[in-house]
């Protein structure tokens, strides 16, 4: 907790900060990042959004992240190289730490072994990718409903 102190010990009692709501968004196709990014920052304009082009440069990002600078939220594509959403997400339930963190799928696929793989690994959501920008607007809202308030 950090303690916030007003000029001439005015007020001594410590103050929560509310920690930055971040978001990892990983998806081989520029435009689904894009389009996602825009309609969650839409919902929710104080999130900040980090986005990675495959599943080595998230998962790179989680392994250089100290625990306490988590994302709130993993969002990640289930056809991405070099690993699908599946492998990534069985490497992230190894980590105790990443446990609390909601992880997402999205997906063109709807191939009822992929979606139940992400599950077993860990998975909270499982959505099929938007077809148009009012898809995207629904998707963004059920995403936020994941989010966690994270202080410190």
């Amino acid at each position: 907790m950090t303690s916030v102190f007003l000029p001439d010990g005015l007020n001594t009692s410590p103050m929560t900060t509310p920690i930055p709501t971040t978001i990892f968004i990983a998806d081989d196709d520029p435009e689904d990042l894009v389009l996602l990014e825009e309609a969650i920052l839409n919902h929710k304009p104080s999130v900040v959004i980090h986005t990675f082009r495959n599943s080595d440069a998230l998962l790179n990002a989680l392994l250089h992240q100290s625990p306490d600078k988590y994302p709130s939220l993993i969002i990640l594509d289930y056809n991405m190289p070099p690993t699908t959403g599946a492998e990534v997400l069985s490497v992230m339930k190894n980590n105790p730490q990443l446990y609390n963190v909601p992880k997402l799928v999205w997906s063109s696929s709807s191939n009822a072994e992929h979606i139940r793989a992400c599950f077993i690994n860990g998975a909270a959501a499982y959505f099929a990718k938007p077809c148009s920008l009012k898809e995207y607007e629904e998707l963004a809202a059920e995403v936020c409903s994941h989010l966690k308030v994270a202080t410190y």
